[in-house]
């Protein structure tokens, strides 16, 4: 059987060498095609151990390929498909978060106001909490100051200040800082909320306009605002 057939083989006689290797009476082995290092193109039943990573076609009776085999991939190839892969993934994840998005403000809210009135609920919702706890400090600072008086008393009597005395201005003024960055915590939330909801504002102004479009090109009846 013919094992190699050198490079440029003429289309005629490659077909001829083909047909020879398929007549009846003989099983029809594969024919492949590959490249050596130097470019030059060859065909053959067999590859020759040195190119069979290099890839390489298979062909038909036919001489016509029915058939590429990709040399194998690098480790730089496959870490490079892999980290693709990530990137690909993640902006798939971020679509589907903004599209589940979308769909939760067009079926949550029907209007701007609607919007809103959520929006200023929830502001007050937390200014409230705030104002509580503003409330609750202000009492533990009075409460601070008295207990302060007292050690201060008995030092200046020459007294000792009870270990209890002590761990109660200490747990006090834990409770005081606590509160403090608790404050701050919820107003930083606060703002937080109302930066989200002007860009959800701005995001359903867009869905809604786009729904309107949408009416407009179907033939129907824009969505009226109530």
């Amino acid at each position: 059987m013919i094992k190699h057939i050198a490079k440029f083989v003429p289309t005629l006689l490659l077909g001829i060498t083909l047909l020879a290797m398929s007549a009846p009476g003989t099983a029809s082995p594969k024919m492949y095609r590959w490249v050596d290092n130097q470019g030059n193109v060859f065909y053959g039943d067999k590859i020759p151990p040195e190119y069979a990573q290099q890839g390489n076609k298979e062909l038909s009776e036919q001489g016509v390929v029915v058939k590429t085999n990709a040399p194998p991939k690098t480790d730089a190839q496959r870490a490079e498909e892999q980290r693709q892969a990530q990137i690909q993934a993640e902006k798939d994840r971020i679509i589907k978060e903004k599209n589940a998005h979308d769909r939760m403000l067009l079926n949550t809210f029907s209007t701007e106001d609607d919007l809103v009135m959520t929006r200023n609920g929830k502001v007050a919702a937390i200014d409230a909490m705030i104002n509580a706890t503003k409330s609750r400090n202000e009492s533990l600072k009075k409460s601070l100051i008295s207990l302060r008086a007292s050690a201060a008393e008995r030092e200046r009597n020459g007294q000792r200040i009870p270990d209890k005395l002590r761990k109660e201005i200490a747990a006090m003024q834990t409770q005081i800082r606590d509160n403090i960055n608790y404050i701050a915590s919820k107003q930083r939330e606060q703002e937080q909320l109302r930066t989200q909801f002007e860009t959800d504002l701005d995001r359903f102004r867009e869905l809604k306009a786009a729904q309107a479009v949408a009416a407009k090109q179907a033939g129907q009846p824009a969505p009226q605002k109530p």
